[in-house]
C-alpha cells in the first residue's frame, strides 16, 4: 500500500513536466513527432516509478487489466510504433481532429509499448493532438474512468469505435464549457453598477446611464441596472479631457 501511495505522489510530481513537453510540441504545429519524443514523454511521466521509464517493454503481455485484447509481441513494438508515428504526423485518412486524437489514443493503448504507464501516455498523446488543432484538453475525471475503460473495451471486443469517440468528444466539450464559464465569471466580476462607478467622477449615475443607453460607452444591462468597468469610465474621462 505504501509503495502504491508513493507511486501516486511521484506521478503527480512528474505530470507537470510531461504536460510542459506536450504543450511545447503541440504549439509547434510544423514539428514532426518522433518515437524519441514519445519515449521522452514516458521517461518524464514515469521517472522514479519504474526502472524502465522511456524504454519499450522487453517481454510479452498475455493480457492487459480491464482490456479485451492481447498486445502485440514485444519484438513487433518498433514496427507498430513507426506506424503510429506516421498516423500522428500525417492523418492520411483525413480524420477530423477529435477522431484523429481518439484513434491515436486507441492505437497506442493497443500497442502497449511500455511496461507501465501506457494509459497515461495515450491520454497525453491524444491531448497533444487536440491542442495542436486548437481544442482544449480532454480531461478524464476519476468518476468517469469506468466509462472511459468500458468504451475502450467495446472497441477492443466489438470493434465499435463510436462509443469511445463520443466519450472523447464529450470530455473536450466539458473542458470547453468549464473554460467558458470561468471566462464569463471573470468578465462579469469586473463589471460594476454605474451608481458605484459614478462616485468620484464629475458626473452622476444618471449621466453615465444616459451614455450607456446611447451606446457612448461600453456597458451591459442586467435587469434594470447598467454596468461597466472602471477602465471604460477612465477611458471616457480621459477622452473628454483631451
Amino acid at each position: 500500500m505504501a509503495g502504491k501511495e508513493i507511486g501516486h505522489i511521484l506521478a503527480a510530481q512528474n505530470h507537470p513536466l510531461a504536460i510542459d513537453l506536450v504543450k511545447k510540441i503541440a504549439f509547434n504545429k510544423t514539428y514532426k513527432i518522433t518515437e524519441g519524443d514519445i519515449r521522452t514523454l514516458h521517461r518524464m511521466a514515469m521517472n522514479r516509478i519504474i526502472a524502465t521509464a522511456g524504454k519499450y517493454r522487453a517481454h510479452d503481455e498475455l493480457a492487459v487489466y480491464g482490456a479485451g485484447f492481447t498486445p502485440p509481441l514485444f519484438y513487433d513494438i518498433p514496427k507498430h510504433m513507426k506506424e503510429l508515428v506516421h498516423l500522428i504526423n500525417n492523418n492520411a485518412d483525413e480524420l477530423r481532429p477529435i477522431e484523429h486524437a481518439a484513434q491515436v489514443h486507441y492505437d497506442f493503448a493497443w500497442i502497449h509499448p511500455f511496461e507501465d504507464g501506457n494509459g497515461r501516455i495515450a491520454r497525453l498523446l491524444m491531448n497533444l493532438l487536440l491542442v495542436r488543432n486548437d481544442y482544449p484538453f480532454a480531461v478524464i475525471k476519476q468518476v468517469e474512468k469506468p466509462k472511459y475503460l468500458r468504451t475502450l473495451k467495446e472497441m477492443d471486443v466489438e470493434g465499435n469505435f463510436e462509443p469511445f469517440l463520443i466519450f472523447v468528444a464529450r470530455s473536450v466539450e466539458q473542458t470547453l464549457d468549464t473554460y467558458l464559464a470561468a471566462l464569463e465569471s471573470k468578465r462579469k466580476s469586473k463589471f460594476l453598477p454605474l451608481s458605484i462607478l459614478a462616485k468620484g467622477t464629475p458626473h452622476s449615475a444618471d449621466y453615465w446611464s444616459l451614455l450607456a443607453r446611447k451606446g457612448r460607452i461600453d456597458a451591459i444591462k442586467e435587469g434594470k441596472t447598467w454596468k461597466t468597468t472602471k477602465q471604460v469610465i477612465a477611458t471616457y474621462l480621459a477622452e473628454q479631457r483631451n
